[in-house]
């Protein structure tokens, strides 16, 4: 399957590729990014032989954005969501759409009162609880929709993670460990000068694409939006930065430290929802742990590790081989430095949600919450035949899941 969607999309790629050919983007136009002693007849030599990096070699990596966005949606439709549905116990009600009543009431959120209701059924001859039932049964689905929503994108993150890993894994160690894990002044002895393996191209590639390709799914509910799209953006400037001036042995080694415990995150996410959707006590205390070995290696691979053997080879070790007297000296540190900052404002959501694990004794939220208050609903049940007065459709601020018993509100544990 593989092989022919990559044969049908060869078509596209080429495509790409001609079309970043013809910026005519050569390695001279940012020769400042590379150190002072470069020798011009070694790039030459490498390109020659198709193993220095170029613009048109990045072609693939918008192919695999392709890839990646209608993998995601097909897994979404015939795989993540039937499962979500399946173990989670709930699915959205057949509605037949009213025109009518969702323009009267646009609002999925607002608080509908009975007299509200009553006031649209004297203007429109419908019945006072046929208009209640479908709002509330509106609003249920609404609540469903988004915890299926959020179940498929952390399955979704979990899956190409878990897979990036396992490759960066294979491009590090695999048949042999990298020289420069062992030994960091290897990210710039002959630099850069450095053979690009086809693994490392092909990490690249799919890692780059996989950014391209979040950029157009991020959750914008989120409430650390703006710092998911900046990480994103400084992540495809440094992919891109380091894969043109064949900085690709950091670059690489950045990419594995950096999906590692992303893999545990989105795990814990999609067996929590899970959990809370069963009330399993025991399955709860199993997503705790897992929390705690998610922050276990966060901590280890960004604030340990990345400033220790990246941050400090290109501010220490980089700086004291070749000055800092180019370009890409202060373009890979100041992008490196950000990027930083953003790990440990996360730690410090994280350090927070572990503070109230260990208080409240479970983590009621995701370390990425949405702010969005139609996914923090609790819903009353659709009144019955005997049409009581004082049923009302309402949000609520405190966490639940629908009701499921139609002739009483009844509130759950989201």
């Amino acid at each position: 399957m593989i092989a022919t969607v990559s044969s049908l999309l060869a078509p596209v790629n080429e495509i790409i590729r001609i079309g970043l050919s013809k910026l005519n983007v050569t390695w001279e136009l940012y020769s400042f990014m590379f150190a002072p002693d470069l020798k011009p007849e070694k790039i030459q030599e490498m390109l020659d032989h198709g193993v220095f990096p170029t613009l048109e070699g990045l072609a693939p990596a918008f192919t695999f954005a392709i890839i990646l966005s209608f993998s995601r949606y097909f897994l979404h439709i015939f795989v993540i969501q039937p499962f979500a549905e399946v173990s989670m116990k709930i699915k959205a009600a057949p509605l037949k759409k009213i025109p009518e009543i969702d323009a009267e009431f646009k609002s999925h959120s607002k608080a509908v009162t009975t007299t509200e209701i009553k006031q649209f059924c004297a203007k429109s001859g419908r019945k006072v609880l046929d208009v209640r039932n479908y709002l509330w049964t509106r609003k249920k689905n609404l609540v469903i929709k988004k915890k299926i929503a959020k179940f498929v994108e952390a399955s979704w993150r979990f899956i190409f993670y878990l897979s990036f890993c396992i490759l960066g894994y294979n491009a590090l160690f695999v048949p042999e460990t990298a020289i420069w894990i062992n030994n960091t002044m290897h990210h710039f002895i002959d630099w850069p000068l450095h053979p690009v393996t086809d693994i490392i191209s092909l990490y690249y590639q799919i890692e780059l694409g996989c950014y391209f390709h979040q950029l157009l799914w991020t959750e914008v509910t989120h409430s650390d939006a703006l710092e998911m799209l900046a990480h994103h953006f400084i992540t495809i400037l440094l992919l891109i930065g380091s894969y043109l001036t064949n900085y690709t042995r950091i670059g690489a080694s950045i990419l594995l430290i950096h999906d590692l415990a992303d893999v545990f995150l989105e795990c814990a996410k999609v067996l929590n929802y899970i959990a809370k959707a069963r009330n399993s006590a025991s399955m709860q205390v199993f997503v705790d742990v897992l929390f705690g070995v998610f922050m276990v290696v966060f901590f280890v691979t960004r604030l340990v590790i990345y400033p220790r053997y990246i941050l400090y080879s290109v501010i220490v070790e980089g700086v004291e081989y070749f000055g800092c007297e180019f370009g890409g000296c202060y373009f890979f540190i100041g992008l490196l430095c950000s990027l930083q900052v953003l790990h440990i404002f996360w730690f410090y959501l994280i350090a927070r949600m572990a503070y109230r694990l260990l208080i409240v004794g479970s983590v009621e939220k995701d370390v990425r919450s949405d702010d969005e208050g139609e996914d923090m609903l609790t819903i009353d049940g659709p009144a019955d035949s005997s049409g009581d007065e004082g049923a009302k459709t309402r949000s609520s601020t405190s966490t639940g899941t629908s009701a499921t018993d139609s002739s009483a509100a009844r509130r759950r544990k989201n």
